[in-house]
């Protein structure tokens, strides 16, 4: 997908922090907004050696699935050297794009390549085979995008830059409705389809090599690669989120994942005590 860079970068911008800023995120409401996070990912061996050869160096031999931005129903089973071969010279209008690759599990020893901020505390890291399926990379390239949403189960996310640029869009939890449940895109709206989305001012972030974007519970967002781009993300539930996943999770009877939420927070709460 081709944009107006003019129109997208339109907005307010997230505010930015150098990490670690001790005294800032000290502070207990900096959980409730987006926001703009360097020097969170130095000294990382992912910054240094992620980039597309040691993908297809190290990984070439893996089958992968990927998708078109704007038409998820055309996919494509491939290598992931095909794949990075591929992310290199494309000019499609709508790329392929190698998205949520749940890594952890499957190339175990990536895990070691980064340390997850400590401002990020995340109570899944008790359960490390279901943190496996909260931690993704992203490999697209450019004029590849996600789909305007919220992440799943209401959880919060970060999402480190390891190679290109994206542009973010986030509306508030509450504008649910005047993005048409997610129906909109943001980086092409269609006033006449989408009339309620007409009004809206996105937040917006333009995310550099080295940055990482947070994303607090149940905002929306979109993210468009303006160049081709290597991300690593992960999502958690800790003390600051607790109250809105266990909302969720009860509104949708997701009982199993009710409980074992429920067993966390106990012994977090104990821990804490």
């Amino acid at each position: 997908m081709t944009i107006n860079t003019t129109s997208a970068l339109s907005g307010n911008y997230l505010e930015r922090v150098e990490y670690p800023a001790k005294e800032f995120f000290a502070a207990s409401d900096w959980q409730s907004r987006p926001l703009v996070i360097g020097g969170a990912m130095d000294g990382w061996p992912a910054f240094s050696r992620w980039d597309a050869d040691y993908f297809a160096g190290e990984y070439g031999n893996m089958r992968v699935q990927v998708r078109r931005s704007g038409n998820p129903s055309d996919m494509q089973r491939m290598s992931l050297r095909e794949y990075i071969g591929y992310f290199k010279v494309t000019d499609d209008r709508d790329p392929y794009y190698f998205s949520d690759w749940e890594f952890s599990a499957q190339c175990p020893e990536l895990n070691d390549a980064f340390a997850t901020p400590k401002i990020f505390v995340n109570w899944l890291d008790r359960y490390p085979d279901y943190l496996s399926s909260f931690r993704w990379i992203f490999i697209g390239p450019a004029g590849s995008y996600s789909s305007l949403h919220v992440d799943t189960m209401m959880t919060a996310g970060w999402n480190g830059l390891l190679r290109g640029e994206k542009i973010w869009h986030f509306y508030p939890p509450d504008a649910g409705r005047n993005v048409y449940g997610g129906a909109v895109n943001s980086f092409k709206p269609d006033p006449a389809a989408f009339p309620l989305a007409g009004g809206l001012t996105p937040l917006l972030a333009v995310q550099k090599r080295g940055d990482i974007v947070y994303t607090p519970s149940g905002w929306w967002h979109q993210v468009y690669n303006a160049g081709p781009s290597i991300a690593l993300a992960e999502n958690f539930i800790n003390s600051g989120n607790v109250a809105t996943v266990k909302n969720f999770l009860a509104l949708n009877e997701q009982h199993q994942e009710l409980r074992l939420l429920e067993e966390l927070e106990s012994i977090y709460s104990a821990v804490k005590q």
